[in-house]
């Protein structure tokens, strides 16, 4: 088994710190920090917006120049969205891994949600930043959890003043949300596009490659609220669109919205969805012939998901918002995000991968290694506070903060988990244990961040080994 990378050695990955900075806008208070702050946006959104490929009306309205109350009032609630924003990442638990973490354990010609249709989809911790990489670009989705009972009447009400009849609007909500589970999912969303030269189509006019190219990080000013819970699998939550809330100030966002042309997002994962709708995506065809050998060759709704049966049961209303929508691109990356870390982290999915590497006659290992641990020795010679991002290699995700006989641990976060219970409280064989602390303050204290792999002795997973939720 390889060693496992240092504390530290392996940073978070480009994307996430160019989104920081571009998130990072202090508080507007006259027309020279209003007018700093509208270049530093045009920089990242207004290349994206010209090409229609941002999703969303852009915020910022074109001003006269004497008229600097009207910018300064627009630019600072731009601000302040994105200051809220930067905060929540600040304390957020991260979670980084590849698009191709979960594809390369699946059999063939199979997709993501057809495999693990199963598995109870829930978030480590009630603030929780995913950080998805992908080839092209990075999708980066912020989580916060809360009980259903506290935010359910407040979507509602939301969700029916985004609709032209209010009765329409309730009729809706209660028809796909008024059954049990345990939380609301608050999700916003930061796109991250880092293109080249070679990830262009060659006929593209030269000044549209030029706002393309290099790095852009964009923020929607929405908010995509997601059930979860014991009650909710996979299967079940494809059949729940992420509800997208415009952020207060900027309702009218929502409207501008375009039903039918695609996001950036779109012609870069679902470029095979814009050639059946007659759209030409921008990236290079050879990539898109090499990525068609690795497409599932039934009909795809999303780049990873085919139409599961619960899912044709919404499919009318995706037809009549279109496949290649901004709205249903923006939606469909919160929806992955939201899937990818409940499976990872789902015990089912452990047990299986565990399944795989005993197949292989080569036992897990039940710690991360540690003879390069400086404090192994010299416990109490450990700093009182750290911060450090580690690598979890599924299954072998057991904590590297480690327990010294006659040594307390630092104050350090426990991620929440899923535990196997026939009790009376448990749904689907399970019952949730939150996110806490433990450990002794007076000790230290030690937060992390974390980059997810599988490990490389895991193989292939059968569907014998994925257990049938509530068995």
């Amino acid at each position: 088994m390889r060693q496992r990378r240092k504390r530290n050695s392996e940073p978070l990955c480009g994307s996430y710190y160019h989104a920081m900075d571009a998130l990072y806008l202090p508080k507007v208070t006259d027309l020279k920090t209003a007018t700093q702050l509208y270049s530093k946006w045009n920089k990242n959104y207004n290349p994206i917006y010209d090409l229609g490929l941002l999703g969303y009306g852009n915020e910022i309205t074109p001003w006269d120049e004497d008229d600097g109350e009207t910018l300064t009032k627009e630019i600072e609630t731009l601000a302040a969205c994105s200051r809220e924003e930067y905060d929540k990442w600040m304390k957020s638990v991260k979670y980084q891994f590849d698009i191709g973490t979960l594809v390369n354990v699946m059999p063939p010609n199979v997709t993501v949600s057809e495999f693990f249709k199963d598995i109870v989809v829930r978030i480590p911790n009630e603030q929780t930043l995913v950080i998805k990489e992908h080839g092209m670009f990075t999708v980066m989705v912020s989580m916060e959890e809360y009980p259903r009972n506290e935010k359910h009447n407040e979507i509602r009400e939301a969700i029916a003043r985004t609709t032209k009849d209010i009765k329409v609007g309730y009729e809706y909500f209660d028809s796909h949300y008024d059954f049990e589970f345990d939380s609301w999912v608050k999700c916003t969303l930061t796109f991250s596009s880092h293109l080249s030269p070679h990830h262009l189509r060659q006929d593209l006019p030269h000044d549209v490659k030029q706002r393309l190219l290099g790095r852009k990080s964009v923020f929607f000013p929405f908010d995509f609220w997601v059930p979860i819970g014991n009650q909710i699998t996979v299967e079940r939550l494809d059949a729940l669109m992420p509800i997208p809330i415009p952020k207060e100030g900027l309702d009218e966002n929502f409207h501008l919205w375009n039903k039918s042309a695609p996001i950036l997002y779109s012609h870069l994962y679902i470029p095979n969805r814009l050639l059946d709708e007659g759209i030409k995506p921008i990236i290079n065809q050879k990539i898109l012939d090499e990525a068609a050998k690795h497409i599932p060759k039934k009909r795809l709704t999303n780049g990873e998901k085919e139409l599961t049966e619960a899912v044709k049961q919404n499919e009318q209303k995706i037809k009549k918002m279109g496949y290649t929508s901004s709205v249903w691109g923006a939606c469909d990356m919160v929806l992955n995000a939201v899937k990818a870390i409940g499976i990872l982290f789902n015990p089912d999915f452990k047990e299986a991968c565990v399944k795989t590497v005993l197949r292989g006659t080569i036992k897990p290992n039940n710690k991360f290694y540690s003879q390069d641990n400086p404090f192994k020795k010299l416990p109490q010679l450990k700093p009182k506070f750290e911060h450090y991002v580690v690598t979890l290699d599924i299954p072998d995700d057991v904590s590297t903060e480690p327990k010294y006989q006659g040594n307390k641990k630092r104050m350090h976060l426990v991620r929440g988990h899923l535990m196997r219970s026939q009790g009376k409280n448990a749904v689907n064989g399970f019952v949730w244990r939150k996110s806490h602390w433990r450990g002794n303050k007076e000790v230290g204290v030690v937060t992390k961040d974390y980059i997810v792999n599988i490990n490389e002795n895991v193989g292939e997973i059968h569907e014998r080994d994925i257990k049938k939720t509530g068995t």
